[in-house]
């Protein structure tokens, strides 16, 4: 039987000197962590539109993607992910502490 494969794409969003990160929640797989917000791909939705998307819906932080950098897959025991970083360019909003 086959793993599912999954989609992501991730916001990596910049200013000054900090880099916007978020804690996972800890009901999710993998939850606790810290991650750049993102997550799964809609149907016809390109990495750009996903990770801007996540980053309003998680963070209520508005940007403009500059730049989408080559995919990684990452194999877990019971799936795979294709993960795409999108760089994004920090416009509007506002984030929790631990955030940027």
């Amino acid at each position: 039987m086959s793993k599912p494969q999954h989609e992501i794409a991730i916001a990596l969003v910049r200013r000054d000197d900090r880099w916007l990160v978020a804690r996972r929640r800890r009901d999710k797989h993998m939850g606790g962590l810290w991650e750049f917000p993102g997550g799964k791909r809609l149907p016809d939705e390109t990495a750009a539109q996903a990770a801007l998307r996540e980053l309003r819906e998680e963070c209520g932080v508005c940007a403009a993607a500059q730049g989408v950098l080559e995919a990684v897959t990452w194999e877990y025991a019971d799936r795979t992910v294709h993960i795409t970083p999108v760089m994004c360019r920090w416009e509007a909003g506002s984030f929790a502490a631990d955030g940027l």
